[in-house]
């Protein structure tokens, strides 16, 4: 087709359109399945810079909602992915990617590192806004299609060196489609950050930082160990946002500092502290005991380091507070009864099955990057079935500590491409 030769450019594999299933995806069953698959392979929280002028429209972005260009003129638009078919989910995708104004992207652009997008904020400063989403709520709740550009292998069927620079340019992105708005969206201004000691806490900060530049994955080579105090303040900062946000926000400014191994030998009386910090063990989110991405290994991309640590810290936090042995804990503090109750309630239940099957269909392709993830293990326990929670008649999962990965994490984002050219 036209638009794919002009945009994906002569000399490269090209999508075949022409011979793709015009059903919508919804229709099509063999791709549905792999796309709601892909779905499942997204970490738990995703970040995005912007400001007024991201999307080359004030009306697209705003601390209420997230507006791709496709609905822009209708909001409540009730179209998801589904509703496409797949010449027009390849096309747009592509669109979107290259920065294209003649086809309205129904997608906005994220990214799962939070060091990346403070990095990105720097840029615009007074002007930029720092958003957050919670991806399982917007999928469950919105139904939200979320997916990470390298997953697109399954849709274009060719690896990603064959599909143009593009796609090898923003292999960090997170592409979630539709108007994102409600209590699982919230952005705060990077002023206001800053203004309440984001600073003076990450002094990185205090000056441009080339997001994209050759530290882009790597955290600063300073291995700083925290106090007690600076978990305090990062926790007055994450006041800012509201209460479901908290506890991960301050974890995310937490790990855009090297910590050591990674955060992975927190003791009990060190993960005890950080709780203490946060506010207390009702503070850490229950769900992250069932939350697929917190406890299944090959989600994060293993290339970002602050990522690393964020998984790392939230297994290790969810397991102190509620997996196996909190239940003595608990015992121990005065609360005990209201979270005797919690526990004995969700126990029961919460099991995260981590198929590896779905991640060798998600990692065949030709790429040594899109099939990365397999063989990364977080700090964390074996991906092909975690019983994270259990009670004392519970088994006890396998755990292998993995402290010697220098990488993790996921990435992606939204904004005029020329920004990456600033030097």
């Amino acid at each position: 087709m036209n638009y794919l030769n002009h945009y994906l450019g002569a000399g490269v594999q090209k999508p075949k359109t022409e011979n793709l299933d015009t059903k919508l995806l919804r229709e099509n069953r063999v791709l549905k399945a792999k796309l709601q698959e892909a779905n499942k392979r997204i970490p738990r929280y995703l970040f995005r810079m912007w400001h007024p002028l991201s999307g080359g429209d004030p009306k697209l972005n705003s601390t209420k909602r997230i507006v791709p260009h496709a609905f822009r003129k209708d909001i409540k638009l009730k179209r998801t992915v589904y509703d496409m078919t797949m010449t027009e989910f390849v096309e747009n995708t592509t669109a979107h990617l290259r920065n294209a104004e003649n086809i309205l992207s129904e997608f906005s652009s994220w990214s799962a590192s939070p060091r990346f997008a403070l990095s990105y904020a720097t840029m615009h400063r007074s002007s930029s806004f720092i958003a957050i989403i919670d991806t399982e709520t917007v999928q469950k709740y919105d139904n939200n299609g979320i997916f990470h550009v390298p997953a697109l292998q399954q849709v274009f069927g060719t690896a990603a060196s064959m599909r143009g620079t593009i796609y090898g340019t923003y292999d960090w992105e997170y592409l979630v489609h539709g108007v994102i708005e409600g209590k699982h969206y919230q952005a705060v201004s990077f002023k206001t950050l800053c203004d309440h000691g984001l600073i003076k806490q990450l002094p990185e900060f205090s000056d441009y930082v080339h997001a994209w530049g050759p530290y882009m994955h790597d955290l600063p080579p300073l291995v700083v160990p925290y106090t007690k105090k600076e978990l305090q303040e990062l926790n007055k900062i994450a006041q800012l946002l509201p209460p479901d946000f908290r506890a991960v926000f301050t974890i995310a400014l937490f790990c855009c500092k090297r910590r050591t191994s990674f955060g992975a030998r927190l003791k009990e009386n060190e993960l005890s502290e950080i709780v203490d910090a946060l506010g207390g063990r009702s503070k850490v989110p229950l769900d992250w005991n069932g939350s697929r991405s917190v406890v299944c290994d090959g989600i994060y991309d293993p290339r970002f380091q602050d990522n690393q640590q964020m998984v790392i810290v939230m297994r290790a936090l969810s397991a102190h507070c509620w997996g196996k042995g909190a239940r003595n804990r608990v015992m121990n503090e005065g609360n005990a009864d209201a979270v005797m109750d919690i526990l004995t309630e969700k126990m029961r239940s919460a099991t995260v099955d981590c198929d590896i099957s779905e991640e060798a269909n998600l990692n065949n392709s030709n790429s040594s990057y899109d099939s990365g993830y397999v063989s990364q293990n977080y700090g964390g326990a074996d991906r092909r079935r975690l019983h994270h929670l259990h009670d004392e008649q519970g088994t006890k999962p396998s755990r292998k500590s993995n402290t010697d990965e220098d990488s993790t994490s996921d990435s992606s984002y939204g904004d005029k491409r020329t920004a990456t050219t600033k030097k």
